[in-house]
């Protein structure tokens, strides 16, 4: 053996990791040149990173996988790796790669691969390739677990530091006597997604397996309405899959349909078919407001009832309301709001016969129906408040046809609770 020295200068300036490439070359006297001709001698900074603003701090960046998961076909012959290197990429820096661990036996099934990879300056991703064995037995897809260690040069660890190497299967089950059963994706729960009727025209659609499955990336689902159809994209989360969508036209029914290939297990394959299921949209918004069929005045109380049902947790003030009788104003004590009608509580009772006047402005507190309208002002209505019940044409002798008219606040029980509607009837007297 010989050696050779090259002089290194030691500055005063930070400047990272160098590297000086070496080679060798003319040999004589019978001798030939071996594999290893060439070589990179690196110069690591042995000066501290400038701290004031006003100098250049070296940024080496962080050393991870591309992806957190990569496939290869068992006869692919090798599968390539990509190791990146993000925020900044100054100087000289290495980091260890291996394989180990996962489903796949190392020696069988593929080559344990361990190295360094060196990472020039101004370099952001290197690879580095793992041989893979095409065998004739079917055993199914295989995993490779993967992984990165020993950051130099001042490079840190990204996030994504360890991976998983997928090898599919290329033989097919039939061509072996004895064929594994193994079980696939199952879809278990769609609860959580738009089933039935009534459904939001934004939301998501969701799918629980009872494997856990592996993200292909852009997962592609169909969302389709006659000849119309979209095309939406999700995400996997362990077993759930999560495929949001927005702006569906009302009251339409869709068809969802999952590909198989989407739901693949990590070592199983995938779904033996697609899945589909139906859902309708609900209907457009109510943007009608509710309207007063009619206003009753009973002893104490005046009765609001709307064409339809009102958000009970909307309550006006007293505030809201003026009422008069007979010219006289009458303060409003309480409110109360249940289904269509809306109840005020008068601090006097009102006699029947008597002039109810009822105005209302909606402020904070607005009557409203379940979608948010806000019903209109009324401004000096008249309240139904009948006079006592008068038979008309009664007379005992003779006959005739005698008609009654009773109104419905004339008539209580012992609870001061009057009739909901007015009634009449006729009957005919008989000469006595």
């Amino acid at each position: 053996d010989l050696t050779f020295s090259i002089p290194v200068t030691d500055d005063a300036a930070f400047e990272g990791g160098e590297t000086l490439g070496l080679s060798l070359s003319n040999p004589t006297g019978g001798a030939t040149l071996g594999s290893m001709n060439t070589a990179v001698l690196i110069i690591t900074d042995n000066d501290p990173a400038p701290t004031d603003t006003n100098n250049y701090i070296a940024q080496p960046g962080q050393l991870q996988f591309s992806a957190s998961t990569y496939t290869a076909a068992e006869n692919c012959g090798s599968a390539t790796v990509t190791v990146t290197r993000t925020g900044g990429s100054d100087g000289v820096v290495t980091v260890a790669y291996a394989t180990g661990g996962g489903t796949a036996t190392a020696g069988s099934d593929y080559s344990a691969a361990t190295g360094t990879l060196t990472f020039d300056n101004g370099v952001a991703d290197l690879t580095f390739s793992i041989p893979v064995t095409d065998d004739t037995a079917f055993e199914g897809s295989e995993t490779v677990d993967l992984s990165l260690s020993n950051p130099t040069g001042g490079a840190t660890l990204g996030g994504t530091n360890t991976a998983v190497l997928i090898i599919t299967d290329d033989e097919n089950p039939e061509d072996n006597e004895a064929v594994p059963e193994y079980p696939r994706p199952q879809l278990i729960d769609t609860l959580a997604s738009p089933t039935g009727t009534g459904v939001p025209v934004s939301g998501a659609i969701k799918a629980t397996f009872d494997l856990d499955i592996y993200d292909v990336g852009n997962i592609a689902i169909r969302l389709e309405y006659g000849a119309i159809v979209n095309t939406i994209y999700g995400s996997i989360t362990n077993n759930q899959l999560t495929a949001p969508y927005s702006s569906l036209a009302y009251d339409t029914t869709y068809t969802v349909t999952i590909p198989a290939e989407i739901a693949q297990s990590v070592i199983y394959g995938t779904i033996n078919a697609p899945i589909s299921w139906n859902f309708t949209t609900c209907n457009p918004p109510d943007t009608n407001p509710p309207q007063l069929v009619n206003s009753i005045a009973n002893g104490g109380e005046i009765f609001l009832t709307y064409d339809k049902p009102l958000d009970e947790k909307s309550v006006p003030f007293p505030k809201d309301f003026a009422v008069k009788v007979n010219s006289s104003e009458i303060s409003v004590i309480s409110i109360v709001v249940t289904g269509k009608t809306v109840t005020l509580a008068l601090a006097s009772k009102v006699t029947c016969g008597d002039t109810v006047i009822l105005s209302y402005t909606k402020e904070q507190n607005a009557i409203r129906d379940l979608y948010g309208n806000n019903a209109a002002n009324l401004t000096n209505r008249v309240v139904l408040n009948p006079a006592k019940p008068q038979a008309i044409n009664m007379s005992p002798y003779g006959s005739g046809v005698i008609s009654v008219f009773i109104p419905a606040g004339a008539v209580k029980d012992v609870a001061d609770h009057a009739l909901v509607k007015d009634y009449g009837f006729t009957f005919t007297t008989e000469d006595q």
